[in-house]
Parts: structure tokens; sequence; C-alpha cells
């Protein structure tokens, strides 16, 4: 799931994505608990979950319950760790605009919450809302590990070239 931002320095998104620091996300991965019986803290997902239930159709709107990125407790561990990198909208026109910061900490999610964002018609026929892989075109990438809340400890400790998703998530 993504959080996007848009800097405050635009006067919209709109604007914003039409500059080279426009516009920032927050991937959020979700995780499917391997011991369904501990009952895994989905809760967070339900302000989402209840929003998105009103907006199955294109078109659609519905205000969500307002809650905080925390909720997702991004951070209930450390070290953390995030990557941070230069890259693009993943929806036309694919603008080169967006700091992403993915975290290393994933987030519990049941089939059936899982069902609900899937339940959601998409532009287009899409069958899915993934984008094709796309190549780095000389992106780097950077890590960052954070031992307190205030704390930086390490940059870079790998180089793009040896970066392992699952590395980086264990």
């Amino acid at each position: 799931m993504h959080f996007l931002y848009h800097n405050q320095n635009y006067d919209s998104l709109v604007e914003a994505k039409s500059k080279p620091d426009g516009v920032s996300v927050i991937g959020v991965l979700f995780n499917f608990p391997d011991n369904k019986a501990e009952n895994p803290n989905t809760s967070v997902l339900e302000p989402v979950i209840n929003g998105i239930s009103k907006v199955r159709k294109i078109g659609e709107t519905a205000n969500l319950a307002p809650f905080s990125i925390s909720t997702f407790e991004l951070q209930k561990s450390y070290p953390y760790r995030y990557i941070t990198y230069q890259g693009s909208l993943t929806i036309p026109p694919y603008s080169e605009v967006v700091t992403w910061f993915l975290s290393s900490v994933s987030t519990d999610v049941t089939m059936a919450q899982m069902e609900a964002f899937r339940e959601i018609e998409l532009e287009n026929s899409d069958q899915g809302n993934n984008r094709p892989v796309q190549l780095l075109n000389g992106r780097e990438f950077e890590i960052v590990w954070i031992n307190s809340r205030n704390k930086i400890m390490l940059h870079e400790e790998e180089g793009p070239s040896t970066l392992s998703l699952n590395k980086f998530l264990h």
C-alpha cells in the first residue's frame, strides 16, 4: 500500500506531480502470517478497509476516518531499516518525481482484507494494479539503519547491484 504525500511548496498534488521534488511515497508491504492461529494484529487496516468498501467502482469517493501512519508500527523494533530512492509514479504518466521510502517492516493482512483491495474496479479493464518491473535506469538505492528514534547508524550498507529484497526485509 502506498501513502502519497505532495510537497507543500506546491499548491496541489497536480502541480507537485510536475516537479522533480514534488511527491514522496511511503510503501508499506503486506504479509500473510505463517501461523494463522496467532491472530495477527490486522486491525490497523480497518480504517482503510472500511473506506475502500465504499469505493469499488471508478469515480466513487469516500471519506476515510483519520488515522496516523504510526498505526502501522513501521518503527516497532530497532534497529529499523528502510530503503529510499528517486523513482516514478506507478500510474500514467509515470513521472520521475517520487522520493520512495520502503519500510523493512511489513503489516499483517488477512485474506479477506486482501480481497477487499482486489475487488476495487480498475481503469482500462486492468486485471491487476501492479506496474511491470522497470529497469533500474541508473537509480541509486540507499539503505538507512536507525538504531533509536533519532539516530542513524549506517547508510548504504549494500550497493544496488547486491541489494536483495529478502535480505532487506529480514
